[in-house]
């Protein structure tokens, strides 16, 4: 599956320093908080107990706070959440 260039989802330019964890990454975690349908906090509390998953992410750094998880989902457009999510949906039925 082929995702969009980063930033391609961003409705709002990105300002300050550059960001620290890769905005693919961070949209999968919007993505999945969604589909878990459990707070930002309960997210940060899941990566930091499952250190795999971080680092199957690329968070090589460490895991990313709610706080930092919450202003990555205020900057991803719902449309594009959709079309992904549509990507993601075809591929699984290919699949199975």
């Amino acid at each position: 599956m082929d995702l969009e260039a980063p930033g391609e989802g961003l409705d709002k330019p990105l300002v300050g320093r550059p960001p620290r964890y890769d905005e693919r990454s961070m949209t999968v975690l919007c993505l999945f908080k969604v589909y878990s349908n459990n707070s930002f906090r309960w997210l940060e509390g899941f990566l930091r107990d499952n250190h795999s998953l971080c680092h199957e992410l690329g968070f090589e750094e460490g895991c990313p706070s709610y706080e930092t998880i919450r202003r990555a989902m205020l900057h991803v457009e719902e449309s594009y959440l959709r079309s992904l999510n549509k990507k993601i949906l075809a591929e699984l039925k290919n699949v199975g």
